[in-house]
C-alpha cells in the first residue's frame, strides 16, 4: 500500500484525516500518516528525506518544494510553490493546489468571479495561486494587497514574469466551463494591480470579493481596515477556520458573508486524492464536467471530515 505523508507546521491530524476518508470512500490502495512538525528546517527534512510515495504540505510550507521536484507544474511555476509531491514513473511532480481550490469551494457555493473586482490580501505562493484561480475563474480586475505596495509590486512582477515565460509554451485549451478563461487568456484579459492595505483602502472597499491567504496577519487581527468591510458580496480567509479568524469575524460584523475557509483544505484534500488515485480527474487547468462532479462528490467526504458545512 502506498502512503500520502501529509505535513503541517501545526497540526496535520485534520487534513490526514480527510485524506484516509476519501483514500477509503474510494478504495484505491493508498493510507496517510500526520507529521506535524514545529519548524521548516524539520519539514525540508521530510522533503529531501525522500522516503515517501506522495507528500502534501499543509500550512506556509509551499516554497520547500523546489529541490524535491523533478517536474513543476505550471501552477508551482507561477505561484513560486506547491502543496503536493507525488512520484510517477520515477519522477517526482509538483503540483499547486491551494487556489484552485479555493474557488472550487466559493463556487460550490454558486458564486461566480465573471467579470468581478477582486482583491487578494496576502503575500507568498498562496497569494500567488489565488490571485492566478481568480483570473481563470473570470475576474476583471485583480488587486494584491500586502504589506507594502513595494514588497505588493515586487510579488506581482514576478508572478507576471513567471506567466509570461509559459504563457504561450502550449496548445491553449478551453475550459469546459464557459464562464472560466483558458491559461492565456488569464494572462491577458485581467487587469493586475497591487496596493497595500493602508493605501488601497477604496480598491478593499470597492472589491466584490476579497480573499485572504495565510494566517498573518488575519488570524489575529483583521489585516485590512474594518472600516473597508461592509459592501462585499464574500470575504474569504482561504485555510482558515471562521472560529480562528479575526478577519472573518470583522467581516461578519460588517455585514459580509463569509465561508469556513476550510472548504479550500476540504478542496485539497479532494483534488491530492484524484490526483493519486484517479490520474488527476478535475485537476488540470481545464476540467470536464465530470472530473468537476467527481470532485463535488469527494468534496462532500473530506468536508464531513473537517466539519465543514457542504
Amino acid at each position: 500500500m502506498s502512503t500520502l505523508t501529509v505535513v503541517s507546521d501545526f497540526n496535520a491530524q485534520p487534513l490526514t484525516q480527510a485524506c484516509a476518508d476519501l483514500f477509503d470512500a474510494y478504495d484505491c490502495g493508498w493510507e496517510a500518516q500526520a507529521v506535524s512538525l514545529t519548524s521548516r528546517a524539520d519539514a525540508h527534512g521530510v522533503l529531501t528525506d525522500g522516503s515517501w510515495d506522495a507528500c502534501m504540505l499543509d500550512g506556509p510550507l509551499q516554497d520547500l518544494v523546489k529541490a524535491s521536484a523533478d517536474i513543476r507544474a505550471a501552477s508551482v511555476k507561477l505561484s513560486g510553490g506547491a502543496d503536493l509531491l507525488f512520484r510517477k514513473n520515477g519522477v517526482t511532480i509538483a503540483v499547486n493546489l491551494f487556489g484552485s481550490a479555493a474557488i472550487a469551494h466559493v463556487e460550490h457555493t454558486q458564486r461566480r468571479l465573471g467579470g468581478a473586482n477582486v482583491a487578494v490580501c496576502g503575500t507568498g505562493p498562496r497569494a500567488c495561486a489565488l490571485v492566478h484561480a481568480c483570473a481563470v475563474a473570470g475576474a476583471e480586475r485583480i488587486v494584491l494587497v500586502g504589506e507594502t505596495p513595494k514588497q505588493s509590486k515586487s510579488e506581482l512582477e514576478l508572478f507576471l514574469a513567471r506567466y509570461r515565460r509559459i504563457a504561450y509554451e502550449g496548445l491553449d485549451l478551453q475550459p469546459s466551463d464557459h464562464l472560466h478563461r483558458s491559461f492565456k487568456e488569464a494572462y491577458e484579459q485581467p487587469k493586475y494591480l497591487f496596493g497595500s492595505y493602508a493605501t488601497s483602502t477604496q480598491a478593499l472597499s470597492g472589491a466584490d470579493y476579497i480573499f485572504a491567504a495565510g494566517e498573518t496577519p488575519f488570524a489575529t487581527e483583521p489585516g485590512v481596515p474594518p472600516q473597508v468591510l461592509g459592501d462585499q458580496i464574500l470575504v474569504y480567509h482561504a485555510g482558515c477556520s471562521l472560529a480562528e479568524s479575526a478577519l472573518a469575524s470583522a467581516a461578519r460584523d460588517a455585514g459580509v458573508t463569509v465561508l469556513d475557509g476550510r472548504g479550500t483544505t476540504a478542496f485539497c484534500a479532494a483534488e491530492a486524492v484524484s490526483v493519486l488515485c484517479m490520474g488527476g480527474a478535475g485537476t488540470d487547468e481545464v476540467r470536464s464536467e465530470q472530473g468537476a462532479q467527481l470532485l463535488d462528490d469527494m468534496f462532500a467526504v473530506a468536508a464531513k471530515a473537517l466539519g465543514v458545512p457542504c
